[in-house]
């Protein structure tokens, strides 16, 4: 199955249970679907990052996304609502981090 994101420059995907958070690049943007039974895509919502949004992590527990910004080299920080939508936590400015690409956690 697919889905248009209606974004730009879709890159990354981290999925976390049913649900796919998905990076898009060019808008500084993060879609958010949930999968359904039949595998296709249902969209849950699109939020704001910082500009250059490339990877993303979830936490072991499914409660958080950090999501990397090569623009800035800026680590944005979600809290995953109960239906998959975020909640702006943190940003924090990574010296040195602007084009880079990766983020782990745990």
């Amino acid at each position: 199955m697919s889905a248009a994101t209606g974004q730009a420059v879709t890159c990354w995907i981290t999925a976390v249970g049913d649900l796919v958070y998905v990076s898009n690049a060019g808008s500084a943007t993060v879609s958010v679907y949930r999968v359904g039974a039949d595998g296709s895509f249902q969209p849950v919502g699109t939020t704001l990052t910082h500009p250059g949004t490339v990877d993303s992590a979830a936490s072991g527990d499914g409660r958080y996304l950090y999501v990397q910004t090569g623009g800035t080299g800026t680590l944005d920080a979600f809290g995953i609502n109960p239906d998959g939508s975020l909640t702006p936590i943190d940003s924090e400015l990574v010296p040195n981090a602007v084009g880079g690409e990766g983020v782990v956690a745990s």
